[in-house]
């Protein structure tokens, strides 16, 4: 099998299997992807598949977690390399759930049970994102946390700008104001490994129990090629907090009785929780909120720009537009 692109990484994995003969008449399903990468369901397998810089790059992200958390297996999947030739690589991931956390929220009923379902998935995630910051983060005041909360602040104003351009949103802000936000004290923050792609898509259900898992963690914010290990927790809250928003708003428009207000009241009771210890402030969470916006008004998916959803993308323009002036305000 020759070496391939983005676009032919389905088929790639499709030869990859028929060689194997272990492709039989299960649909395969792309679940996400990197820049060059992608994921895919088969059966109950599942797969990354890309060039090997890209899926190595996406292994080192899992990795950096592994070899600091004693729990690991409970929070993220294992995985094992199956085929590493001429510049591609196929990964097996453990096999977690058909469904995912976005799935599930799409599928929801109007009834107590559900309901109660979905508050308690909620309440495992934020305990796994508090077991990830309190297992990786650098303690406050050091001159090594002092360099990772600068260096994490300038890859959120880089993800901004670029994300702006994508979104041909430049021309009608002007950037030149983001010299405010440069100016962010973030000496006193605490930094940790952080997920820095941490939706409802990457959140893989148990198929029984339910119990949500991480999957696809990411070397840098969406968007842009390169980042730093550390970051802050505010940036995962914030990308659980729109993905959640989306999803009420989704919800909303199949029908009003749907209400998400205790699960995202939870959400922002955590983010509280940790403003008030000291690990970011609502500037900086807000700014997570406006680099997390920024990424859905530059997607060009064909979900994201299909006809039935063009009102949510359009939310997503507005909400950048608001919040951006708002901080470039202060």
């Amino acid at each position: 099998m020759k070496g391939t692109t983005i676009d032919g990484n389905l088929e790639f994995l499709r030869a990859f299997l028929a060689e194997r003969k272990t492709l039989k008449s299960e649909q395969i399903r792309k679940l996400g992807g990197s820049s060059a990468s992608s994921v895919y369901l088969v059966g109950h397998s599942i797969y990354r598949v890309g060039p090997k810089k890209e899926v190595a790059r996406d292994i080192s992200c899992y990795n950096a977690f592994k070899s600091r958390l004693q729990d690991y297996q409970k929070i993220f999947p294992a995985f094992a390399i199956l085929f590493d030739s001429n510049g591609m690589v196929i990964c097996q991931i453990e096999y977690i759930g058909k469904r995912n956390l976005e799935d599930m929220l799409m599928g929801l009923r109007l009834d107590g049970k559900s309901y109660r379902m979905i508050e308690s998935i909620n309440s495992s995630v934020l305990k796994i994102i508090k077991s990830l910051f309190e297992a990786t983060k650098l303690p406050k005041g050091e001159l090594s946390t002092r360099s990772a909360n600068q260096q994490f602040l300038r890859e959120l104003l880089r993800a901004l700008i670029a994300n702006l351009r994508l979104a041909d949103m430049a021309d009608e802000l002007n950037l030149k104001k983001l010299s405010r936000l440069r100016t962010i004290s973030t000496k006193y923050f605490q930094p940790s490994i952080i997920h820095r792609d941490l939706t409802m898509g990457n959140i893989m259900l148990r198929d029984i129990s339910h119990e949500p898992r991480l999957i696809d963690p990411r070397h840098a914010i969406p968007y842009l090629n390169d980042g730093y290990i550390f970051g802050n927790v505010a940036f995962d809250l914030a990308g659980y907090y729109v993905s959640l928003q989306r999803k009420e708003m989704q919800l909303k428009r199949k029908d009003l009785r749907f209400n998400l207000a205790s699960i995202v009241e939870l959400v922002r009771s955590e983010v509280d929780d940790y403003i008030r210890s000291g690990v970011f402030d609502i500037t900086l969470f807000n700014l997570c909120l406006l680099v997390w916006y920024s990424i859905y008004s530059a997607c060009r998916c064909d979900y994201c720009l299909a006809n039935k959803r063009k009102w949510l993308y359009a939310k997503m323009r507005k909400k950048t537009l608001e919040l951006y002036s708002e901080l470039t305000q202060l």
